[in-house]
């Protein structure tokens, strides 16, 4: 048993580098090969950005000094089924470059949609076949966290977070980390001050995830080939609670912002088998998101322990859960 944290990390480590591993295929379209690939990742992107905004806290409430909080959840973002796919024709440069082959469909699956079978494309100017991904079907993604809080003067609190990283040949590392500060502004409003149950705090955090995955494409060297994954991001939240001996309440509302980097390194083989070139490090995506953050949730507390759950809506929701012990 005492491996069972382990064993589950690595699965959701596998499920996550794997789904990323087909943007190899977009090597085969030169022309359009970072536009495509951008559009193919786009779910996961945006899925990784909400991961990264969810987890940090479980109340509006502030610890007293040196009071603290550790726990254990899951954070499961989620890809809404009208996003799991895109048209080919809307990739800039696809029409002027490609066509779709009789019979294919025009309509192709990202990393979180699936297909039956490989949509395929035809080279305007050369006239060959290009099969392109069929999709992963890896709509969500789930990672374990450790989240934990200290009280700090002034009624403040320090929170972090952390997914311990996990190398293991063939499937790459995956890490996550993250810094807060919440701190209590109850204390400033006449009135409000005055209402036990009620909390109201501001909360602004940092955080970031990197994974890299081995990959076996063609190519004449013999230089390590890899897909790194780099995202941040910052949020900045205003928390109302309500709080009562047993069960608690939050909401937070806010804004977030991510940015998101994948990089293959190493030496492939681009573009058409019969007049291909060899290059280094041919691909790089950057992503820059942002967006009103809202999420809400519930703790209910047995003494010590609490288990809680919270949720925040949108195109790309997050759901999470956990539960821990709270001291002070």
């Amino acid at each position: 048993m005492k491996n069972s944290p382990l064993i589950l990390l690595l699965i959701f480590n596998l499920s996550f580098v794997s789904a990323q591993k087909e943007v190899v295929d977009f090597l085969q379209t030169p022309e359009i090969i970072q536009d495509a690939a951008s559009t193919y990742l786009n779910p996961m992107t945006q899925m990784l950005g909400s991961n990264l905004q969810a987890s940090w806290y479980n109340s509006a409430k502030t610890h007293r000094f040196l009071g603290f909080d550790v726990s254990i959840g899951m954070s499961s973002s989620a890809t809404a089924a009208t996003q799991r796919g895109y048209h080919l024709n809307q990739v800039p440069g696809f029409d002027e470059n490609y066509k779709v082959k009789d019979g294919s469909f025009s309509i192709a699956a990202n990393v979180a949609g699936k297909t039956e079978s490989h949509p395929t494309i035809i080279n305007r100017l050369s006239g060959r076949e290009i099969q392109l991904p069929r999709g992963e079907g890896q709509d969500k993604v789930k990672l374990p966290i450790i989240s934990g809080g200290l009280g700090l003067p002034y009624n403040t609190e320090l929170r972090v977070k952390l997914m311990p990283k996990i190398d293991k040949d063939g499937m790459g590392n995956l890490f996550q980390y993250g810094l807060g500060i919440k701190h209590s502004v109850k204390e400033y409003l006449p009135g409000i001050n005055k209402i036990p149950a009620i909390s109201l705090a501001i909360f602004g955090a940092y955080s970031s995830i990197s994974s890299d995955a081995s990959l076996h494409y063609a190519s004449s060297s013999t230089s390590v080939q890899q897909l790194n994954t780099a995202a941040k991001a910052y949020t900045g939240r205003l928390l109302l609670g309500f709080d009562v001996p047993v069960f608690s309440a939050f909401m937070g509302l806010g804004y977030s912002s991510s940015s998101v980097e994948y990089a293959l390194k190493g030496n492939y083989f681009v573009g058409d088998v019969l007049n291909e070139t060899e290059e280094k490090d041919p691909l790089t995506i950057n992503y820059d998101l942002g967006t009103i953050a809202l999420d809400f949730g519930l703790k209910a507390k047995l003494g010590m322990v609490q288990v809680f759950a919270a949720y925040s809506p949108g195109a790309y929701a997050n759901f999470s859960f956990g539960v821990g012990i709270h001291v002070m």
